[in-house]
């Protein structure tokens, strides 16, 4: 059995009840990301594009902050409040992909997301 370490970026704050990512073994398992990072003076609401750029830059911060990167990811699950706006957003998601090694995706329409947001995606990388 491994230890669960908790680990909060130095890129983000967190809330007491939030945790940006939780290690076990091999595997990182990170938070949900939404556009809405009062540190990222970069951060982008109100398209979709720009919450996705936001999201996923979020997500590549605590990667950074683990020794990790966009290429670890093994699996990423993305939340959109309008589905019909995916092309719009895989557009942006694949800018952060490494061209064959992206990795599993799974893309749900959700009713209303945190704050008003148009998008939330989280993901689980493997450690090196």
């Amino acid at each position: 059995m491994t230890d669960l370490r908790y680990h909060n970026s130095s890129a983000a704050e967190a809330s007491p009840s939030f945790t940006h990512a939780v290690t076990d073994g091999l595997y990182v398992f990170l938070s949900g990301q939404i556009a809405l990072d009062s540190k990222a003076p970069d951060a982008e609401r109100g398209t979709i594009e720009g919450e996705t750029r936001t999201s996923l830059n979020s997500l590549v911060a605590v990667l950074r902050d683990l020794g990790l990167d966009f290429v670890d990811v093994t699996k990423v699950n993305i939340h959109m409040k309008d589905l019909s706006q995916f092309e719009r957003m895989d557009r942006v998601y694949q800018t952060f992909v490494v061209k064959g090694k992206a990795p599993a995706r799974t893309t749900v329409g959700a009713g209303d997301l945190l704050f008003g947001s148009l998008i939330e995606i989280d993901c689980i990388a493997r450690m090196r």
